[in-house]
């Protein structure tokens, strides 16, 4: 679940000039707290986290070692997740204030089924590479 912060400004006009106010929404990832294959915790903090983009979360050493940087949920690729800041920099834009999720996620399939999709798509993803570089390379692949 994402979570969304609503602020009403009545000093700003919509878009239609009327000064009814605006409506500006901030859309928060959720900052899981685990390992969706290991179950290793993983504070808001750390640097050690990998999110898709669906934010399926995986901490460095699975993502990297275990599932080739392919998520095995929904086949997108890792990059490192965010880090939502401790102090309050901006009015209601920090971790006090939107809390990281207690929830903890998990696989939606097995250990055994998750490595199946992504050797798949790690396999053609490399594939495409090389295709690339040998295209676009003056190197010789002889």
């Amino acid at each position: 679940m994402i979570h969304h912060w609503h602020h009403f400004d009545a000093k700003k006009p919509c878009n239609q000039g009327s000064w009814q106010g605006t409506i500006q929404a901030i859309i928060m990832l959720q900052l899981r707290r685990n390992c969706e294959y290991c179950d290793k915790d993983l504070p808001p903090s750390s640097r050690e986290v990998r999110i898709c983009c669906c934010e399926c979360t995986f901490c460095a050493d699975c993502a990297e070692t275990k599932l080739a940087n392919v998520c095995p949920n929904c086949g997108g690729n890792f990059a490192p997740r965010p880090i939502r800041p401790s102090k309050e920099w901006r009015t209601s834009l920090c971790r006090a204030k939107q809390p990281p999720s207690d929830k903890r996620v998990h696989l939606k399939c097995s250990i055994e089924d998750a490595a199946s999709p992504t050797a798949k798509v790690s396999k053609y993803s490399l594939s495409l590479s090389y295709q690339q570089i040998k295209r676009n390379s003056i190197v010789s692949f002889r």
